[in-house]
């Protein structure tokens, strides 16, 4: 999430006119500080990590739930809540149906 932060309120400078330097076209950008675009960031993914601790996935692991799982899953999630990539991490073998279990959403009571 911090890098889709980052990147939606990167100011971009509007481009004013297009010179051409042996043939090649180059852009020609204000010089106005205040003319500036951002970058849209509505449709890009989020990619949410999973570390395994026994046999749960965590989601918003601590350090020390962290420093207890051999591997991790990233997942890449877009905002219509379809997975984009998906990639693993570290140490560890995964089976397909504790991935697809991975993704779905489940409360655990902890009290």
């Amino acid at each position: 999430m911090g890098v889709k932060i980052c990147l939606g309120i990167c100011e971009i400078p509007v481009v004013e006119d297009t010179r051409y330097d042996l043939g090649e076209p180059t852009p020609v950008f204000t010089t106005d500080e205040y003319r500036f675009r951002y970058l849209d960031v509505t449709q890009a993914p989020v990619v949410i990590t999973l570390p395994r601790v026994g046999k749960y996935f965590v989601v918003d692991a601590t350090l020390e739930e962290e420093s207890c799982s051999k591997g991790k899953l990233a997942i890449g999630v877009a905002p219509a809540g379809s997975i984009t990539s998906v990639d693993k991490l570290g140490r560890g073998c995964y089976q397909t149906r504790s991935i697809a279990a991975s993704v779905q959403v489940r409360f655990i009571d902890t009290l």
